[in-house]
């Protein structure tokens, strides 16, 4: 149904980190941590999205320490190649500005990737996903649009566990895609930033499986739930290297550096600790609980929708009920939630 737009179901459930009793300056002083779980629509994905800003005061304040720190976390326990280097900010747009190629970006995907694209004048492929496929990019749709001109340079970006769907991808199918990928010489950019939300803590990495051509892609503000903390990085294999160098020349006109309580909150955040670890886990559990409960909701009243697997969302095919919410001229978000029981839903489908 054209025109509806996301549902952000959200009743924040706030936590403290650090526990009870114990001061909450370990990662983000005094910061709540609210999770909630975002339902957009199968016609129209357009989540909301993070409102942060980079900032420039007090630049250079402790950035040997922190990206001393990132680094040896994330190669440590990611199996990155040595020599991998981690960057910050505009990451996406700054990658599309070195790399001269043709972009292919899965539907539905994160509705910014597209938009930084066409501003920059590159050619977009959308790979579709579908319902029946969990949402996922299928190796064999990878291969079809390959295989019309294998020599041409390409960059895919894969986001798992999703944003919108909240599905994620299993060993095999990571497997099939990188065999893919490597074939072509295409380029991944794997966009794990919700990697720590994996609902059972079990998220892997393509970088495992096609480590010289992935860049791999990640963040405080989703795991940590620190939206405005706005820290992001990349990890580049040493053949890509140039990339990176290219990169940070155009990074280096776009901004100065990360604020200071944010280098800061970071250095905490990537030296990892039990305390983190048992926050990650509750927050799991929580997210996991809420994605069951909603999908058995939505299922019950008709609802074609996957179980989430990781991340806040959870992606409803509204498409049963077209017909009848066309005919009560429900086409938005304030339509839809006049009938969002499942009485409601029910009796609209009928």
């Amino acid at each position: 149904m054209r025109g509806m737009r996301g549902i952000n179901c959200t009743t924040p459930l706030s936590l403290r980190f650090g526990g009870a009793g114990r001061k909450s300056r370990d990662l983000f002083a005094g910061t709540h941590l609210a999770l909630s779980m975002k339902i957009c629509t199968v016609s129209d994905y357009n989540v909301a999205r993070d409102q942060g800003r980079y900032r420039n005061d007090h630049p250079g304040v402790c950035q040997k320490e922190i990206h001393a720190s990132r680094r040896n976390r994330v190669i440590r326990r990611s199996g990155f190649p040595r020599g991998s280097t981690g960057v910050d900010a505009n990451r996406f747009q700054n990658t599309l500005l070195v790399y001269h190629g043709d972009l292919i970006i899965p539907a539905p995907s994160w509705v910014s990737y597209a938009p930084q694209a066409k501003i920059l004048g590159r050619n977009i492929h959308w790979i579709k996903t579908r319902y029946e496929d969990n949402w996922l990019i299928q190796a064999d749709e990878l291969e079809r649009i390959c295989f019309k001109d294998p020599d041409r340079a390409r960059l895919m970006i894969i986001n798992y566990p999703s944003n919108p769907t909240g599905r994620t991808y299993s060993i095999e199918q990571l497997k099939d895609l990188a065999t893919v990928a490597r074939k072509h010489g295409v380029v991944l950019l794997s966009d794990e930033i919700y990697g720590k939300l994996h609902h059972d803590g079990t998220h892997k990495s393509i970088v495992e499986f096609y480590p010289e051509g992935t860049i791999f892609s990640g963040g405080l503000s989703k795991w940590c739930g620190a939206g405005g903390w706005r820290l992001g990085l990349f990890v580049f294999p040493e053949n890509l290297r140039w990339l990176l160098k290219g990169m940070a020349t155009v990074a280096s006109e776009t901004f100065t550096s990360t604020s200071s309580p944010i280098q800061h909150a970071a250095i905490a955040a990537f030296q990892y600790n039990d305390i983190i670890e048992t926050y990650l886990i509750g927050q799991r559990k929580i997210l996991k609980a809420l994605g069951k409960m909603l999908t058995e909701k939505l299922q019950h009243a008709g609802v074609k929708v996957r179980c989430p697997e990781g991340a806040f969302y959870i992606f409803p095919d509204f498409s049963d009920f077209s017909e009848k919410f066309r005919h009560n001229r429900i086409s938005d978000s304030k339509g839809m939630c006049g009938c969002s029981s499942s009485e409601s839903l029910q009796r609209h489908r009928r």
